[in-house]
């Protein structure tokens, strides 16, 4: 388990990251940057077709698709990597483990962050979040993401590079509490990345509710 401080600071960006600091597991990308196969204790998914994976990527409580899996990394609480059978608690398909990204829930606290980074390659990023409380009722969270990179990849024929980075993201967070015994969290979560990859081009963009 790794708390969003532990992430930011061994550099983690998106979800294939975890590869660099968790044994045993490792991401597979399938047809794009963007569509990732998980392997925990040697079980995934079968690459070829819409075979059932044995690990399952979980946002927010939420199971995610195949595609648009590998998520920016960004104001998260934390991330568990759960290695073995799940079956008892997510489903009897999860023989391998699951992988559980859970957002900064909303608080009753006035708070937010802004940070801003740049590196090699004219590697821009921009990150913040800020949370308003809503009196008694609840309170809402609204966090972005916008990262940029040159590719960092030449091609041989002179023309543009590979390995570029362009992703926007954006997530509302609303808490409603309107009584003591009632709470209900809604999160709208948006990803859009127009990247040139290695070897293909990749236009994907993930909307999700």
């Amino acid at each position: 388990a790794f708390t969003g401080a532990a992430l930011e600071q061994r550099g983690v960006r998106e979800l294939d990251d975890l590869n660099l600091i968790t044994p045993g597991l490792r991401f597979s990308q399938e047809g794009g940057k963007t569509t990732t196969t998980v392997i925990l204790r040697g079980l995934g998914r079968n690459p070829i077709g819409e075979g059932v994976p044995a690990v399952v990527t979980y946002f927010a409580d939420v199971p995610l698709v195949g595609e648009g899996t590998n998520v920016p990394t960004y104001d998260l609480a934390n991330i568990q990597v759960l290695k073995g059978p799940q079956g008892t608690l997510f489903g009897r398909t999860t023989l391998g483990g699951a992988v559980l990204v859970e957002p900064v829930a909303p608080t009753r606290f006035f708070e937010g962050y802004v940070e801003a980074t740049y590196g090699r390659f004219d590697y821009r990023e921009l990150e913040g979040a800020i949370n308003l409380p809503l009196g008694e009722f609840g309170a809402i969270r609204a966090a972005g993401q916008i990262r940029r990179r040159d590719g960092i990849t030449r091609r041989l024929d002179g023309g543009g590079r590979f390995d570029t980075i362009d992703q926007d993201s954006a997530r509302v967070s609303l808490l409603l509490e309107p009584t003591s015994t009632l709470s209900n969290t809604t999160i709208f979560d948006y990803f859009h990345q127009d990247e040139t990859c290695l070897l293909y081009t990749s236009d994907a963009a993930d909307d999700s509710l």
